[in-house]
């Protein structure tokens, strides 16, 4: 597979994916010092750590690249190979 046949086919406007993650990355930042009081330092990081990989995995899964798909176009030869 050659990268020119790639291509990237987001399912929402670019500009609306841009806008709602950087939406999720200043909620995760301002939520930080919030829960940071009540839960002391390392679980208010892992729970940080964690929303920053959902917010990621949403703006992956929004943009739909085709990383792992192949499209191969061909004609069996009739008969079958042996």
């Amino acid at each position: 597979m050659n990268l020119s046949q790639l291509t990237i086919t987001p399912v929402f406007p670019l500009w609306l994916i841009v806008l709602l993650f950087l939406l999720g990355l200043a909620g995760v930042i301002l939520q930080y010092p919030l829960i940071r009081k009540r839960l002391g330092d390392r679980r208010t990081l892992v729970i940080s750590l964690l929303r920053l990989v959902a917010v990621f995995s949403l703006v992956s899964f929004a943009l739909s690249f085709p990383g792992g798909e192949e499209r191969r176009s061909g004609v069996n030869a009739p008969g079958g190979s042996r």
